[in-house]
């Protein structure tokens, strides 16, 4: 076939398709701007300010036994407050907590019982209870299932030192792929965080974005926005949607930075990758804020264009070098991604072939959450009201009606 016969629906996806390997390609190099031109600056000479880390904690099912001993190990000159929050005093954490506390009496660290309950979801009430404890001018949020570093604080403290700055955030990289869905997400995941998150900071100025698993800040920006902020972040989509919102609203400067900061995620099933990656959709989706730009997303996998081209040309030869390209491109990011974030290749050597099926599948994730006006979080239902809020699903004879927390 030459390229004279095409008719105008070949051309049309042939097109699309090669846009999705640009995106692909240009991965290569955002990805290396990211993580070489917006490292932590050095930490400024003198005296510096504290450092209060919160910790929120539910169960114990991510390896916190080992992940919390970096926290009482930062290489940090300033001063230093640890706040570990649990939902109840039944939660697994408990006794891990408590075992940490007793082995290191020289940091200073506690643990809090969070008994608030006016959030949609926990994590939001216990930095709530946890934040009249804090005691340093700089507060981080961070999950506890995050694997840290001993630069962990001095990259964080660095980084919202730099004059103007009031929030801080960094990608999520997901390492501890042990089985095919943790695998489909950890490989396929990594690289399009690595590669869109760079985008978006080139694309959209002012940032108003944040990710939950590290929240970085001015302690009197919060104090100042106290009001407002609670009252979102109560019914927000998420407490990062509800921080980078509010933050950028009011002016204060967001900024993203290459700190050492991945996630495990690690011993989950199909169906609780499944379930997260649908609440994680929806959450990129609003901060896009445009469901018509999330939509075009769905055009970036050239896998999916690669295959239906393949579907519809199997007489021709050079077809299947059309559906191995994105393929291969993907696969040879993820070992760029992998090598120059986390200092490896192994998840991806292991586990390459997972890519062209996370790519298939994360255009289910993208039609999703285009569409879907409700999630689900810890087998709780919730309607999504005004792109960015939450209410709590109620019976039919009680339907709620919807408000702005701050109209």
């Amino acid at each position: 076939m030459s390229w004279s016969t095409f008719n105008w629906a070949e051309w049309l996806l042939l097109a699309v398709l090669a846009f999705g390997l640009f995106m692909h390609l240009s991965g290569f190099f955002v990805s290396t701007w990211f993580a070489r031109k917006l490292k932590p600056p050095p930490l400024p000479e003198g005296k510096l300010p504290g450092v209060t880390v919160i910790k929120t904690c539910v169960g114990v099912d991510d390896g916190e036994e080992e992940l919390f001993d970096a926290l009482f190990h930062q290489d940090y000159p300033g001063p230093l407050q640890l706040i570990f929050t649990v939902p109840n005093t039944e939660c697994a954490a408990n006794p891990v907590i408590d075992a940490y506390l007793k082995k290191y009496p020289q940091v200073d660290a506690m643990k809090l019982v969070s008994t608030t309950r006016l959030a949609a979801y926990r994590k939001v009430d216990a930095v709530y209870d946890a934040h009249p404890h804090v005691k340093h001018e700089l507060v981080a949020w961070s999950d506890s299932d995050v694997v840290m570093t001993p630069r962990f604080v001095r990259d964080v403290a660095a980084s919202l030192l730099e004059p103007g700055v009031s929030m801080v955030s960094t990608p999520q990289l997901d390492v501890g792929a042990d089985n095919f869905a943790t695998a489909l997400k950890t490989v396929g995941n990594n690289v399009d965080n690595a590669v869109m998150v760079p985008w978006y900071l080139l694309t959209y100025k002012p940032v108003r974005m944040v990710v939950g698993h590290l929240i970085a800040f001015h302690k009197k920006d919060l104090d100042e926005l106290a009001d407002e902020l609670w009252k979102t972040l109560r019914v927000a989509l998420a407490d990062d949607q509800g921080m980078g919102l509010t933050f950028a609203k009011h002016g204060k400067k967001i900024v993203f930075r290459n700190i050492d900061n991945p996630v495990r995620f690690a011993g989950k099933t199909m169906k609780a990758m499944v379930s997260q990656k649908e609440r994680h959709a929806i959450c990129q989706q609003a901060g896009t804020g445009s469901k018509w730009v999330y939509l075009a997303f769905m055009f970036t996998y050239a896998q999916l264009t690669a295959t239906v081209w393949w579907l519809t040309h199997l007489n021709q030869p050079w077809s299947w070098a059309v559906l191995a390209t994105p393929a291969v491109i993907r696969i040879l990011l993820s070992l760029w991604v992998e090598k120059l974030f986390l200092g490896t290749v192994k998840m991806t050597a292991k586990w390459f072939w997972t890519m062209p099926i996370w790519d298939l599948i994360a255009v289910y994730f993208i039609l999703k959450a285009t569409w879907t006006q409700r999630i689900d979080y810890h087998g709780v239902w919730y309607d999504i009201v005004d792109r960015i809020y939450v209410r709590r699903e109620a019976p039919p004879e009680h339907p709620p009606e919807p408000s702005r927390p701050h109209a």
